[in-house]
């Protein structure tokens, strides 16, 4: 203590079992002395509480990602060895300084826009943070803007995202563009918590809406919300469009009808918008100098379309929860929180979305739990469903057959073929072949 190299820890392990020993008391009496002081200090010095303020900000930012992010199980460090959390930790660093490093660029290049020029003040500029998630989806990527052809596979395929400026990026994950040949003539979609438009450039594709319904032919596009069973696609030998992954709420304001009307059922970009709309705008995406012009002018039509919709902020806060657990919260408890009933919120859950909060939160634990999935190394089944929440093993076998028409270890052969015959292929990670 006389030299000042003993930690904190190290002094107070010493008292553990004798906490009235004078030099504890002393300490205790110290550390309130210290307190008052700086909250004396605190209270009159306006510099010190806003730099306070901002650092609590800060941190509850560090903690909000963390939490978003999670790690172990339920948010928590699933082992007592020490090892094992420092690795945890790190782990979790590694991911945070990830994501804080694609927001930092992303904030870069949004700020070297001409329009933002003269926008931001400097307080402003000061409140600007790269710790946030609302780009973010727990089971997909971010997506920035960049361009991928095909990278180790013999196919060349073309693949151009980005995200959306605001207000569009609250209800779109990514816009896109796709040209090229697909790794395969069919492929089926699991269901995931996520809504799909496609604007076709190119010839027909076919969708069959499960294993009971008719394969449909698509010529300009199609508008598929939340889906609650697997679909199966059929490409053409060249396909070219362009497209919107669109978070489950976020189809809503851009549609005439409730989203329950179109829930497992398909139907053309035509049908939503008309036919001489989307004649007019397929014909400007055509004859678009590029990927990045295309997307920049499906964003600008999506802007023009869209409109204030009822309930909107309601089912996105939410679905948000929802994600934010991966499906693994209380249903019940999600009317309560919001302040409205069970019924009246599963009611604006089916008109913006097409599916109740229950059926939201099944298709969030299941992608999650896909995307746990490592199809390169040995699988632990049972750890792995009891991690998502299931009851059991047999209830988790259900659940993946319900949603892919798969046994677990079935699709894990699917997956490493796709692997195997089409290494780093820019649709990998979602669809499966089907042939």
């Amino acid at each position: 203590m006389r030299l000042r190299t003993a930690s904190t820890e190290a002094l107070l392990r010493r008292f553990t079992s004798e906490t009235t020993h004078p030099a504890y008391a002393a300490m205790l009496e110290v550390g309130r002395a210290q307190r008052t002081v700086f909250l004396d200090r605190w209270l009159r010095d306006r510099d010190l509480r806003r730099e306070t303020e901002s650092g609590l900000n800060v941190v509850e930012n560090y903690n909000g990602v963390n939490d978003y992010i999670k790690f172990g199980k339920r948010g928590e460090l699933a082992s007592n060895r020490r090892e094992e959390q420092e690795l945890g930790m790190l782990c979790l660093h590694i991911l945070q300084s990830a994501l804080g490093l694609i927001n930092t660029l992303m904030i870069q290049d949004t700020l070297a826009l001409p329009e933002w020029e003269n926008v931001l003040t400097d307080a402003d500029r000061r409140g600007l943070t790269p710790l946030f998630h609302t780009n973010m989806t727990p089971y997909g990527e971010i997506p920035g803007a960049r361009c991928r052809r095909g990278v180790g596979d013999t196919v060349g395929v073309e693949y151009v995202s980005r995200v959306p400026r605001p207000p569009l990026d609250g209800l779109i994950d990514d816009l896109y563009y796709l040209e090229g040949a697909p790794p395969y003539a069919r492929l089926t979609l699991p269901p995931m918590p996520s809504a799909l438009l496609i604007l076709n450039l190119g010839a027909p594709f076919r969708i069959r809406a499960g294993t009971d319904i008719e394969t449909a032919e698509y010529a300009d596009g199609c508008v598929v919300t939340m889906p609650t069973r697997a679909f199966e696609f059929g490409y053409p030998p060249e396909t070219r469009s362009v497209g919107v992954h669109v978070k489950p709420w976020g189809l809503a304001p851009f549609l005439p009808m409730p989203a329950a009307e179109l829930c497992d059922r398909p139907v053309t970009v035509e049908q939503v918008w008309g036919r001489p709309a989307i004649a007019e705008l397929r014909d400007r995406l055509a004859t678009a100098d590029g990927p990045h012009e295309m997307l920049t002018l499906l964003e600008e039509e999506l802007m023009r379309r869209l409109c204030e919709t009822a309930g909107l902020g309601l089912v996105r806060h939410t679905s948000s929860l929802i994600a934010a657990t991966s499906g693994a919260v209380a249903i019940g408890g999600l009317s309560v929180a919001a302040g409205v009933s069970s019924t009246h919120l599963a009611q604006r859950f089916k008109e913006l979305i097409g599916v109740t909060p229950k059926r939201l939160a099944r298709t969030y634990r299941f992608a999650a739990t896909v995307f746990a999935i490592n199809p390169a190394g040995p699988i632990d089944w049972g750890d792995l469903a009891g991690g998502a929440g299931y009851f059991d093993q047999a209830h988790f076998g259900h659940e993946f057959r319900a949603f892919t028409g798969l046994t677990p270890t079935r699709y894990v052969e699917v997956r490493r073929r796709f692997l195997r015959e089409h290494p780093g292929h820019v649709m990998d990670g979602w669809p499966l072949p089907a042939d």
